[in-house]
């Protein structure tokens, strides 16, 4: 099958004949994808990785895989399949796991991101428990590619406990953050904002902590490389402020942001213009990876599809370009 395969930092290949995935544990179902986006920490395990892909020569500690696997990580398909029979599902043995926190695991990876091959690829095999229905008549197959980044901004809001204020917003905005209020500006005037920018991750995470009211809370979302960055704890102190991490979501997030889209608590319309470009499969480091990498000023999602037809339906369309 055609594929785009992650060897090592600075190392993606497209793969024509990487080989089909195998259904071998009972719960285990096969997947035609339909398409997958590009994540920022498929972009960061590129450029500075590998962050949770396995080290080269090392395998994963739970799967045993090791390095060489397909990437993507934020999938949508539309394939029917029968319900798998019960398997042994693997026993928890690490704090968080144990406790129901297996979003933030000892040994942390993800299908597509060091765990198990993903979804930049024209099929995937996954347990059942992985894959998620959502009404296919209320959401597009392009927009439910979204879903995986929505659920992990759903995760991150409720960890922070962000209460939303006309006050809050007018004082961000001094301090120039950057803000979208839905009865203010178009969301396309928005997304064409938002685009312009391309903030240093650690320019902003220093800005955070100083703009913080006391008692403050700012929560990291953003994936790091295995660097550390200067902290004056003071910063903190002085002002009981607080920082806290969040890291992926569990179902309730994934299950509760599909509600919201089939609900239009999250309008399709205004996520749609979230998506800048979808290519095919083949394209996709040079008009994917690389893309994202040397213009993000230009982009804000990137879709692949490993179909043609898949390409010519809902929307923005660069395969030809």
């Amino acid at each position: 099958m055609k594929a785009i395969v992650y060897h090592d930092r600075g190392d993606i290949r497209y793969d024509p004949n990487f080989p089909d995935p195998q259904i071998i544990r009972s719960d285990d179902v096969k997947i035609k994808v339909h398409y997958c986006g590009i994540c920022g920490t498929d972009l960061k395990e590129y450029s500075d990785g590998p962050i949770f892909f396995p080290p080269k020569g090392e395998l994963n500690e739970i799967s045993q895989m090791e390095s060489i696997q397909v990437m993507g990580h934020e999938i949508s398909d539309r394939h029917r399949y029968q319900d798998p029979k019960n398997g042994d599902s693997p026993k928890p043995n690490c704090p968080s796991c144990v406790s129901g926190n297996y979003n933030a695991c000892d040994y942390l990876a993800l299908i597509g991101c060091g765990f198990a091959n993903g979804g930049c690829a024209e099929y995937l095999v996954v347990a059942s428990s992985k894959v998620i229905a959502f009404d296919q008549n209320k959401i597009p197959m392009d927009i439910a590619a979204l879903i995986q980044p929505i659920a992990v901004s759903w995760h991150a809001v409720k960890v922070s406990n962000f209460k939303p204020a006309l006050a809050r917003r007018q004082l961000a905005e001094k301090l120039g953050v950057i803000t979208y209020d839905p009865t203010g500006k178009s969301i396309e005037q928005c997304v064409e904002d938002l685009k312009k920018l391309s903030p240093e991750v650690m320019a902003t995470f220093e800005t955070g902590l100083k703009t913080l009211k006391i008692r403050g809370c700012a929560t990291n979302v953003a994936i790091w490389a295995h660097k550390s960055i200067p902290l004056y704890p003071m910063e903190i102190t002085l002002s009981e402020k607080m920082l806290t991490g969040s890291i992926c979501f569990v179902k309730k997030d994934f299950e509760e942001s599909i509600k919201a889209i089939e609900n239009g608590l999250i309008s399709i319309d205004e996520l749609k213009m979230l998506i800048t470009s979808k290519i095919h499969l083949q394209d996709g480091i040079e008009k994917g990876f690389l893309e994202l990498i040397n213009h993000k000023e230009k982009h804000i999602k990137i879709l692949f599809s490993p179909k043609s037809e898949y390409l010519l339906c809902n929307g923005v369309n660069d395969s030809n370009k």
